[in-house]
């Protein structure tokens, strides 16, 4: 039955062009670790029976991190990533991205993110979670 409906939702030109986006990920310009690692785990989901060994999704990641993330993810690792066991280097990955999605402070935008792209005159860029946390504070306050 499974292999019935593999075959019919899933060809293989298919699978093959769904592993090839798994393997040829890169993070974005502007993005950071968090919404690289989410998108990454998107396209995980999005094809479960990828057949990829876990080592290996690990290295593929951080292959594709931008130098600046990588960095960062090697320093909290205290030496390279790539050193580490599969579970370690997955759990370490985990914990930076969680402790970014909970942190609102602007520091912690510059340490996971590279820096933006160029600014238009007269315009200020914020982040979506310093927007949400300001209409946030407004409501608190109207009460």
């Amino acid at each position: 039955m499974r292999q019935a409906f593999l075959a019919r939702f899933f060809p293989h030109s298919k699978i093959v062009q769904l592993r090839n986006q798994i393997i040829r990920f890169t993070q974005k310009d502007g993005k950071s670790l968090y919404d690289a690692w989410e998108r990454f785990n998107e396209m995980l989901r999005r094809y479960p029976h990828h057949g990829l060994e876990k080592w290996l999704i690990i290295h593929t990641f951080y292959n594709g991190l931008l130098s600046t993330t990588k960095m960062n993810v090697d320093a909290a690792a205290c030496g390279a990533l790539m050193n580490k066991t599969y579970t370690r280097a997955y759990a370490l990955i985990e914990d930076m991205t969680q402790n970014y999605y909970q942190w609102t402070s602007e520091r912690a935008i510059t340490v996971f993110a590279p820096p933006p792209s160029k600014k238009e005159a007269g315009m200020y860029k914020i982040s979506t979670l310093n927007h949400l946390s300001a209409k946030v504070d407004t409501l608190f306050q109207k009460n």
